[in-house]
Parts: C-alpha cells; sequence; structure tokens
C-alpha cells in the first residue's frame, strides 16, 4: 500500500508505480516507480502482465489510473490468470479507499 500512496501523495514526485509477478510464482511485487510518463512507456514489456497505478495532474485536477498491461508475448497459465488478477487487484484498489477514475 505504500507504493501506491507515493502517487497519491502531494508530497510526491511519484506519479506512477508498476507491479509485477516475482520471478517463478504468482506473488506480486513492486517492480519500478517514476516520476516521468516517458518512463513508464518503456518499461511496457511484451512478454510480461504487468499492473500500473498512475497519477496524471491536469491543472489543478489529479486523475488516478490503474493500467493492467497483458503483453502478446504472454502465454499459458499467467494469461489465463490475468483476467482474474487484474479483478482481484482492481478490487484491491477500490477496497483500500485509493482514488480511481476511469473514462
Amino acid at each position: 500500500i505504500d507504493a501506491f500512496q507515493r502517487v497519491i501523495s502531494d508530497d510526491s514526485d511519484i506519479t506512477w508505480v508498476l507491479f509485477q509477478y516475482e520471478k517463478g510464482n504468482n506473488k506480486l511485487v513492486l517492480e519500478e516507480e517514476g516520476d516521468d510518463f516517458e518512463d513508464l512507456i518503456y518499461e511496457l514489456n511484451d512478454g510480461r502482465v504487468q499492473f500500473y497505478y498512475i497519477r496524471f495532474d491536469i491543472g489543478t485536477l489529479k486523475k488516478f489510473v490503474y493500467m493492467p498491461w497483458c503483453g502478446e508475448g504472454v502465454e499459458g497459465m499467467r494469461k489465463g490468470n490475468f483476467h482474474t488478477h487484474n479483478a482481484d487487484l482492481a478490487i484491491y484498489i477500490t477496497r483500500e479507499g485509493l482514488p480511481l477514475h476511469l473514462t
């Protein structure tokens, strides 16, 4: 939850966090965080399942987006489990009271 709080905080420069599966199991771990949207784009990986939580500052407004990513190169059970894990993480985000904007 600390990683999500860094994205939300007015006192933090962090605007996005990336979670990926720990090698060899289904445990999600914080892989990367950053303050530049362009860096986030370079982290997208066609062979991985990734979950992003992003803050966009639009003038005085803040918008928060949850972005799941399943690259075209993901195969087997990892790809099959993507939708379930995606839904579980979205429920976690809303249950924790984290802001989320959908458009």
